[in-house]
Order: structure tokens, then C-alpha cells, then sequence
């Protein structure tokens, strides 16, 4: 696939496809070493490895055939029935994607989702068919056939889905590359990714249907331990029990959420699973992958060690998010190649005006933003649940305009707004806090107490270390090289991962977020306009055309922006704005914040590309980038793939080639010298 940087990966929040639990001591075979025979060697270890695997070859195999029912459904053009062959696809796959560390790019092809990938939903013909390398499989189904309704553009990606599935039997036909270590620490890391992430980032963001993932993930956790049952039994009755009872207490909770029938079973919508029930669910994982760990441990199966729970804050956790960032990186395909850019971009330091117009705006903000999260706190003191919601809404537009500039300030960025899924333990990390961990305590488990109040505090301390940050005198701190950057990551994120995802899941405020993330781009790009004006005024039309998607109430306009224009009216229209709940927001206007984004994202890259800031090293150079079409749009390649690019950079092949996508109508183009999109 195209190369991936690590700065993206971890924007990406890719952390949650990684347990990132810190490495033991390790001889030569990179786990531990004890003074005893190894569980793992026996026979009987060996036998429970071969039944996981023909677990998993059967679900395989049982996916090929319902992959074909759906390739057959929806080249029917029925849409209803695209829709259910594609729900009944889903579970078997979710019961066995704990290998997927053997799976290799079969598991990205099959079930990753856009924000995987360097270009989100774009893609080129030719990559379409080539492994781990654009956004395609279930999801990329999904988007079209529950987002768009876009039969006919799904039949491509539907061919290549029967094949790749095909693809994963064939690793499944032995059983030699597989071992008890990497099963049981991929049942740990699912159950640990259900709990910091699928539940806080809508797995089925499209098709709401969460709960069939969550449930088929349990099941498939079952069906694998049960073979190392007896064995834990002789070593461990106690903890046996134990594990057992985890896991029915974790299915007895989602049973009233499953309709089980001769014809197979159904799921309901997570959009109607109350909030408190999401909780217990979602502790039960936490809970079995606890279970699992000490399983593995009493069964002496070296995996790796648990991360969060009670060490002490940092202690061992920068190890564990090293170790998961390079896990990553391995997952996204190779190693990454070193990469030396071979132009030299314009260099516009902090004191230059570009630069200084949007520092300043941002300068001007955090007095504010530092009011209201003291006025969050004081709510919290009083003990007011409603007013102390009503508070945290106002502490969250000015720092989602100001994260624009994070990669300046990256630990202080995720001090205030990282995401539980970001760190190994997820909400056990020490390191989890800021605005979501306080999301998650009022809105989720509506708790005023102290630990809530110490979090709220930290948040004001944090505050105050970034406004010293912002006003830094080192002209060297904040560039224009490091700003778009982060100002195209930031674009492509929102529209890959954060419109996917339910940024604020817990709040139900994720068009907040977009509307402020899209507004702190704006006040940094625009001051760069006179140089190049042409790819600005493209930028700033597709920027207005994406925030009139949003359905929100406010007197703020997208556009006013500099310090000059904040005052208290000015905030007053950020904070009390009503953003509404994302959970209300209507199919249609999600389909149009996403290609709308898409194309703030795109003009953006085509500004930054004009204004030479970009080098060739980065996705979002010309000579690499790929362009969002929505569906049923063709786009022509605009420049050669990698012309001039350095070794190492991303390169894209060019859209001639004609494999099994040819027919396909949706390509994305190479390059952004025409960065307009096609509505």
C-alpha cells in the first residue's frame, strides 16, 4: 500500500487495532522465559491451536458462500436485499478476526475502515484490486449500500470481496502459523478493542449495527477459549469459573438485544441501546479480557503484558504506545522506507504574517476558552448534572478549533482531547483524560464526584500551559510546513475517521466538532490566500458548501475569523450555538458532510500543493495524493503516478491499468491539479 506516516497513524487513532500492552523481558523469541515447559509446546496445546483454526476456516468458508449472495443480491440492484445479504455476511468473520495478526492484509481488505488509509474512501482502479492497499471490503460495502444507496457502485467492490475471502481461506488451511500466543493475545485485544473503542466509535456507523459485532466478537472469544478449558481447569478450577461466568455475563447482557432464528439472527439498532446498557456491556469486556490475561498467565502462555489498571501514571505506557505504534505500522503493510524529500518547500516561520494572522485569532480565543473551563468546573463543584453538561459543551469549540495546530503541542494535545482507545488500557490508562474522559463520566455515567472534578482541574492546568505554548516567541516553534500538515491531517480525519466514528459518542455533540475543526483550518489557511489566490477561493467555496450540510443553530459564521473579530458576541455564537445531536442528524446530511469534506479536505491539499509547502515525502504531495469522487463519478488522472518523487514517498500506480475494477465508475485521480470535486 502507499506508505504510511507515523504521525498520521497515530492521528488516526490506529492505537485501537493494537493491545499495545508493554513487552515482557524477552530472549530471543520475544516473550517470556520460564523455568518450566511451556503450555504452548504440548500436545495438547497443539490440538487446541488446530480446532481454532478449523473454527475459523469454517467461518471462513461460510463466508464465501454468503460473500456470493451478496455479490448476487446486488448485482439484482435490489437494495433491501444488497442490505440484508450484506448483515448476513458479518458475523462469521467477527468471530475470527482475533487472528488476524496471521491474517495479514486479508483482515485490512475484509474489515478495515477508511481512516486506515492515508486518502480515506479515495482510490485509484488498479489499487482496488491490490492487497491492504485502498479502503475497500465490508465497510466500503456498507458506506455504499446504507450511506449512499448506490447499488451498482457496490458490484466492483463486492467481486473483489468474494475473492479476498477466498484469499483468507487459503490461511487457513494449516494450522503451522498459528500459535497459542498470538490466539489468546488476539482474544485479549478484541475484547479490549470492543471496550475502548467499538463501543465509543460506532463500528457499524452506517448500517447501525454495532450490537452484531460486539456479539459476534464474544462469540467468537467463546468458541476459542472453550478449547483451553480443560486445561485451565487443572491448573486453575477458580479462575476457570471465572472466565466461564465473564463470558455468559457478558452475553446474558446483549441476549435482549439479539432475535435468534431458524433463518439466522438479527441485532438491534445500537442507536436504541440506552446508554446505561452500552456501559455494562461495555465493563463486561473489560472484564473478560482481565479474565483472559490472568487465563493466559495461569496457563503460562507468554503473552504480553497487561497495560493501564494500577501502574503508576507513564509507568511502562510510553513503552507500550512505542511498541503499538510500530505493531501498527507493521499492520499497515511494510516497515515504512526511509524517505528524503527531494524539493525544498517555502519556509514561512511563526513571525511571518501568514503565520501570525491565525496564531493571533487562536491568542485571542484562549482567554475564553480558559473562562469556560472554569466556569465547567464550578458546575461540577455544585454538583449539577445539567448545568455541568450544559458547561462541558462550552469548553469544547474554541480547543477544537485550536487542536488544528496540535502537532506543535502533540502531548498537551493528548492531555486534553485523546480518546480512551488511544492508549493501551483504554479507560484503565492513567493517561486517559482531558475532555473525553470527562465526556464519558458525565454523559455516560452521570458522575459529579471527585475523580470528575480532578480531571476537570487537570483540564484547566493543561489550558493554562497551552495558552504559554501559543504564545511562544521562538519562531521556529509553529511553520507553515508543520501547520498544513496538520491542517490536511486534521481535514482527512474528520471525514475518514470522526464522521465514522461518533466523535463524541458519549455527548452526542459530533457536529460541534466538525463545525469547529473546519473552522480552525479556515483561520490558518486564509492569511496564506494572496499567494495563491485562486486554490484559496476553491478552498474557502468547498469549506462554506461543507458547513452548510451541518443541521445547527448559531449567529457564528465560518468565515469570520482573525483576532480582531473575538469579542464576547463572537464567543457567545461559538458556545451557545445549538449544535444539535449527531444521533438525530438524517442519512442524507451525513452522506453530505462526508463529501463535502472530502472536498475541503482536497482544495486544501491543492492549496498547500500551490503554495509549496508540501514536500514530496508526504501523502499530500501532488505527485501522490488521491482525490475523493463520490460514486458513480470518474475521475481522470491528472498527473503521472510519483513523477519525480523521491524513493520512499507514497506512490500511487496510475489509473490505466485494467484489472478486475476496470468497469468500475468511481476512480479516484492522482495528483490535485484539478483538486475540484464532482457533486
Amino acid at each position: 500500500m502507499v506508505a504510511l506516516r507515523a504521525g498520521i497513524l497515530v492521528a488516526f487513532g490506529l492505537c485501537a487495532l493494537i493491545v499495545g500492552s508493554i513487552c515482557s523481558t524477552s530472549s530471543g523469541s520475544g516473550h517470556r522465559v520460564r523455568g518450566r515447559r511451556l503450555i504452548e509446546s504440548t500436545p495438547e496445546a497443539q490440538v487446541a491451536v488446530d480446532r481454532v483454526v478449523a473454527f475459523a476456516r469454517g467461518a471462513a468458508e461460510l463466508s464465501v458462500v454468503n460473500a456470493e449472495a451478496l455479490l448476487a443480491a446486488i448485482q439484482s440492484g435490489d437494495l433491501e436485499a444488497s442490505k440484508a445479504a450484506y448483515l448476513k455476511l458479518r458475523p462469521e468473520y467477527e468471530q475470527i478476526e482475533h487472528l488476524y495478526e496471521v491474517f495479514g492484509d486479508s483482515d485490512k481488505d475484509i474489515d478495515a475502515r477508511p481512516e486506515m488509509y492515508d486518502y480515506g474512501e479515495a482510490f485509484t482502479t488498479e489499487l482496488a484490486s491490490t492487497p491492504g492497499a485502498v479502503f475497500k471490503g465490508s465497510h466500503r460495502i456498507e458506506t455504499l449500500l446504507f450511506r449512499d444507496q448506490d447499488v451498482a457502485a457496490a458490484v466492483p467492490w463486492a467481486e473483489q470481496l468474494v475473492t479476498d475471502y477466498k484469499a483468507l481461506v487459503q490461511k487457513l488451511q494449516t494450522s503451522e502459523a498459528y500459535s497459542a500466543v498470538q490466539i489468546f493475545e488476539g482474544l485479549i485485544e478484541v475484547a479490549t478493542e470492543v471496550a475502548k473503542k467499538k463501543f465509543n466509535s460506532e463500528e457499524e456507523t452506517w448500517s447501525d449495527q454495532s450490537v452484531l459485532i460486539f456479539y459476534n466478537n464474544l462469540e467468537g472469544i467463546s468458541q476459542m477459549f472453550q478449547h483451553w478449558e480443560t486445561q485451565l481447569a487443572a491448573v486453575n478450577a477458580t479462575l476457570a469459573a471465572e472466565v466461564s461466568e465473564g463470558l455468559e455475563d457478558a452475553a446474558a447482557l446483549m441476549e435482549p438485544l439479539v432475535n435468534t432464528t431458524a433463518d439466522g439472527s438479527t441485532y438491534a439498532p445500537y442507536s436504541t441501546v440506552p446508554i446505561a446498557t452500552r456501559a455494562l456491556i461495555q465493563a463486561a469486556f473489560y472484564e473478560v479480557a482481565d479474565l483472559l490475561q490472568e487465563a493466559a498467565v495461569a496457563l503460562d502462555i507468554p503473552v504480553k503484558a497487561a497495560a493501564g489498571g494500577g501502574e503508576a501514571e507513564g509507568e511502562g505506557e510510553a513503552e507500550a504506545e512505542a511498541e503499538a505504534g510500530a505493531e501498527a505500522e507493521g499492520e499497515a503493510g511494510a516497515v515504512e522506507e526511509e524517505c528524503t524529500p527531494t524539493n525544498t518547500p517555502t519556509e514561512y516561520l511563526a513571525d511571518t504574517p501568514e503565520m501570525q494572522g491565525g496564531l493571533d485569532y487562536f491568542r485571542a480565543l484562549m482567554p475564553y476558552q480558559i473562562a469556560a473551563s472554569e466556569a465547567f468546573t464550578q458546575a461540577v463543584e455544585a454538583g449539577d448534572l445539567a448545568a455541568a453538561e450544559a458547561a462541558y459543551q462550552a469548553t469544547r469549540p474554541i480547543y477544537e478549533q485550536v487542536e488544528v495546530l496540535a502537532a506543535s503541542f502533540p502531548s498537551l494535545d493528548a492531555d486534553l482531547d485523546a480518546r480512551e482507545y488511544s492508549f493501551p488500557g483504554g479507560e484503565k490508562s492513567a493517561n486517559f483524560r482531558g475532555f473525553h474522559r470527562l465526556e464519558r463520566l458525565l454523559f455516560r455515567d452521570g458522575d459529579l464526584g471527585a475523580e470528575t472534578l480532578a480531571y476537570a482541574q487537570g483540564v484547566e492546568t493543561t489550558l493554562d500551559t497551552l495558552q504559554a505554548t501559543l504564545n511562544s516567541t521562538n519562531p521556529q516553534f509553529f511553520t507553515a510546513a508543520s501547520a498544513f500538515d496538520g491542517l490536511m491531517s486534521l481535514a482527512s480525519e474528520v471525514v475518514s475517521k470522526k464522521v465514522s466514528s461518533e466523535e463524541e459518542t458519549s455527548s452526542d455533540l459530533s457536529q460541534l466538532i466538525y463545525y469547529n475543526n473546519w473552522k480552525g483550518i479556515y483561520s490558518q489557511a486564509i492569511p496564506f490566500c494572496s499567494l495563491a489566490q485562486t486554490e484559496c477561493d476553491a478552498y474557502a467555496a468547498a469549506t462554506k458548501a461543507a458547513v452548510d450540510c451541518l443541521d445547527i443553530e448559531t449567529t457564528d459564521v465560518v468565515d469570520n475569523v482573525g483576532a480582531s473579530a473575538v469579542n464576547q458576541t463572537f464567543i457567545d455564537g461559538l458556545l451557545e450555538a445549538d449544535y444539535k445531536g449527531y444521533s438525530e442528524v438524517s442519512m442524507e446530511t451525513r452522506r453530505c458532510i462526508v463529501q463535502k469534506g472530502y472536498a475541503v479536505r482536497d482544495t486544501l491539499v491543492a492549496f498547500a500543493n500551490a503554495l509549496n509547502v508540501v514536500d514530496d515525502c508526504s501523502p499530500f504531495h501532488s505527485s501522490a495524493f488521491l482525490t475523493y469522487t463520490p460514486s458513480g463519478d470518474a475521475a481522470a488522472t491528472t498527473e503521472a503516478a510519483g513523477a519525480g518523487a523521491p524513493a520512499g514517498a507514497p506512490v500511487p500506480a496510475s489509473s490505466a491499468a485494467a484489472l478486475s475494477f476496470a468497469g468500475m465508475l468511481a476512480a479516484a485521480a492522482v495528483g490535485v491539479a484539478t483538486c475540484g470535486l464532482l457533486f
